[in-house]
């Protein structure tokens, strides 16, 4: 899986390719937490759980629209970009 990053702390753009072990390498102040925290919240157990309760509820276009929409996407198109601000996740 591929997962586009911009303008997530001191990262610019980033594009990263998720494999079952994934290792972020760099020096400190690089980013590489911001990074693993966020692909974590989304990707994540605890991120899944919150969005899967929100489907059950049919509340995921009101409290998860970004990734509403790039699921939506992703199963017309086979590919997403999700763009906006990394709070809009959480």
């Amino acid at each position: 899986m591929k997962i586009e990053i911009a303008n997530l702390g001191v990262i610019q753009k980033a594009e990263i390719d998720l494999k079952p072990l994934t290792v972020f390498i760099g020096g400190n102040g690089t980013g590489k937490t911001w990074t693993a925290y966020t692909l974590a919240s989304i990707l994540g157990e605890y991120g899944s759980e919150r969005y899967w309760q929100a489907y059950l509820d049919k509340k995921t276009q009101q409290r998860y629209p970004i990734i509403d929409n790039a699921i939506e996407e992703f199963l017309q198109e086979g590919t997403v970009r999700i763009r906006g601000n990394a709070s809009n996740f959480f």
